[in-house]
């Protein structure tokens, strides 16, 4: 029909999908200026337009009910548009960072894990959680002063002790030998050097929050519990 479009015509002149155009029809957003004798939608030039504009407001972010508004009331207030593109300029922003955050974490974790033959799940899955619980709870101006590299390096020292520890617990070598006690000094050496630097950036008020939780089972626990109060007696702790 001369003048007119078919759904379809107009889906292609507009490169969205036959779905999109009856769910708008559907809304009454965009609705067909009549049907041909066979029930098929048919649109008019100016439907087209319409649905290009509809289209360029998608763009800003807006949401359909707020297209319709826009499209209905051809004045739309200057004052209105300026709040409704400054408000979804900020949400996009949000979303960049945390899309930044989410990143920096992949960085950081994959640094963390490189040159492992072996990675645990549960010791993993701790350091990622840490992270997370730093960036929450620890004060942004001083947690923003520690160096991204030293925060690497500390994550990848703690999983390798981590990892060492369930090995040997894995092959059932005693608390008490040569090997174990010299991880518990490596730990304990690694604890003395980040403790300091916890008690600087995290809030005060979060330190009642943290919940403990460790990758350790709790045969490891018991394990790491008898290493450490037998390198306390042999210390004379």
């Amino acid at each position: 029909m001369e003048g007119s479009l078919t759904i379809g015509q107009l889906a292609k002149s507009a490169n969205v999908t036959l779905r999109t155009l009856r769910y708008y029809d559907k809304i009454s957003l965009l609705k067909p200026c009549k049907y041909d004798e066979n029930g098929t939608r048919l649109y008019s030039y100016k439907d087209l337009d319409k649905l290009k504009q509809i289209q360029s407001l998608k763009f800003l972010g807006l949401s359909l009910k707020e297209i319709d508004d826009i499209l209905k009331n051809k004045n739309t207030d200057i004052e209105y548009l300026k709040e409704t593109i400054y408000y979804k300029k900020q949400k996009c922003i949000e979303e960049i960072e945390e899309i930044q955050k989410t990143v920096e974490k992949l960085n950081m974790m994959n640094a963390v894990i490189n040159g492992n033959k072996e990675i645990d799940v549960s010791i993993f899955c701790f350091i990622l959680y840490s992270m997370i619980w730093e960036e929450q709870h620890y004060d942004a101006n001083k947690f923003e002063l520690i160096n991204p590299e030293e925060r690497i390096e500390m994550n990848k020292t703690y999983f390798n002790l981590f990892l060492e520890l369930k090995q040997l617990v894995n092959k059932k070598i005693p608390y008490h030998s040569p090997e174990t006690q010299d991880l518990m000094k490596k730990i304990h050496v690694t604890l003395s050097d980040t403790l300091s630097l916890q008690i600087e950036t995290v809030r005060p008020s979060s330190v009642n929050d943290f919940e403990l939780y460790n990758p350790f089972t709790e045969e490891e626990k018991e394990y790491l519990k008898k290493a450490y109060e037998f390198a306390s007696k042999m210390n004379g702790n």
